[in-house]
């Protein structure tokens, strides 16, 4: 306990010098007499509530805009869908902020389904189906191995995400077939890479696909 010589008191807590006279003090310091209280850290949903309260004001704000001016604005509805992209991004990275491949796929989902819409609203000229998403679903697969041997996980881990790639890759099919695919190489190619990734996956990494889809599924 700390103490001082001139008014010969003795002082609880750490204290730089006497509350009383100024003077320097003797003794150790000892624990403060009341508990120090945290302060409350905003929570993961309050956050992500503040983000929406701002999103749908500025989606009130550009709807009246809009209805005042009497006229519509080429560039507001991609504004009002960026703006929700942008609460949907920071959702993702607040609750998937401790998995950082999961974050990451969550990510290039949404960026490959922004392209899709952005492309249909500009009267599809297709080049989200004949360049992104081929470069994408190649691009995830890779980023999800160095990540992976980067952060020293078991393959288990995170081979579910490769599935998944592997299977929303093969819906690429659906405008190869539908021919509204303007250059439908690339796609090829990025859906035939993944068929022989993933068949390297489940002849070779048998024993842990089976382990990490219990893992995922909780089976």
């Amino acid at each position: 306990m700390q103490n001082c010589p001139k008014c010969r008191i003795n002082i609880r807590g750490d204290k730089e010098c006497c509350p009383l006279c100024g003077s320097s003090l003797t003794g150790s310091p000892s624990p403060p007499a009341f508990p120090v209280l945290e302060r409350k850290k905003i929570s993961r949903m309050t956050l992500s509530r503040i983000v929406l309260f701002l999103v749908i004001i500025f989606e009130v704000i550009l709807t009246v805009i809009m209805i005042m001016r009497g006229r519509r604005f080429v560039w507001a509805p991609l504004a009002m869908i960026a703006a929700i992209v942008v609460y949907l991004d920071v959702r993702l990275i607040l609750f998937y902020r401790d998995n950082y491949i999961r974050v990451i796929t969550s990510q290039v989902y949404l960026g490959m389904i922004v392209c899709l819409v952005v492309d249909k609203a500009t009267h599809w000229h297709g080049w989200s189906v004949a360049w992104v998403l081929p470069s994408c679903f190649i691009g995830l697969i890779i980023l999800t191995f160095i990540v992976g041997v980067v952060l020293h996980m078991d393959l288990e881990d995170y081979i579910v995400y490769f599935l998944f790639t592997i299977v929303l890759c093969l819906l690429q099919l659906i405008p190869l077939l539908r021919g509204i695919n303007p250059y439908p190489l690339p796609a090829a190619i990025s859906i035939a890479a993944d068929i022989i990734f993933a068949s390297g996956l489940l002849l070779f990494r048998g024993r842990e696909t089976r382990s990490g889809a219990r893992k995922y599924f909780n089976t």
